[in-house]
């Protein structure tokens, strides 16, 4: 993912790039990420998640999503991006959430073409929790009526 981000924003690229093979992917992602963004400069930081959010795209079905990704860590310390999607339009029922972004056309070449490729499909199931209150009115009215009638 870092080679992606440092190809199309060769600005955050660090001057001594310390990736590579060591006993934690959690401590060279980490490290790579903290060369790209400088620790303390936030400005780097805006910009990387600019460039994340400039090769990666969301859809749901067939309709893009403007995604604004976040850095996180889960429970086990681990990074990764997060992004809120309002979905408060979607008709109810089965959707699919699809994230494109760049990979080689042969993962096993690093010289290799870098293509844009589908890297998931997440299929959902969207069923609103709460019905609008013009709706919830109408169903208490309905429903004393008929208690009273």
């Amino acid at each position: 993912m870092e080679d992606f981000i440092y190809d199309r924003n060769k600005k955050l690229k660090p001057e001594k790039d310390r990736r590579g093979f060591q006993s934690s992917l959690t401590i060279d992602f980490k490290s790579g990420y903290n060369d790209a963004v400088g620790t303390k400069d936030s400005l780097n930081l805006k910009k990387y998640l600019e460039t994340v959010n400039e090769i990666y795209t969301i859809r749901i079905d067939s309709n893009l999503f403007k995604s604004d990704f976040i850095i996180s860590t889960n429970a086990k310390d681990r990074m990764g991006f997060e992004t809120y999607l309002n979905i408060k339009n979607l008709d109810e029922g089965k959707h699919i959430l699809t994230i494109t972004g760049p990979t080689k056309e042969n993962k096993l070449d690093s010289e290799s073409k870098t293509i844009e490729k589908v890297l998931v499909n997440i299929p959902f199931w969207y069923f609103p929790e709460n019905i609008s209150s013009s709706n919830t009115q109408n169903n208490r009215i309905a429903a004393d009526s008929i208690l009273t009638n």
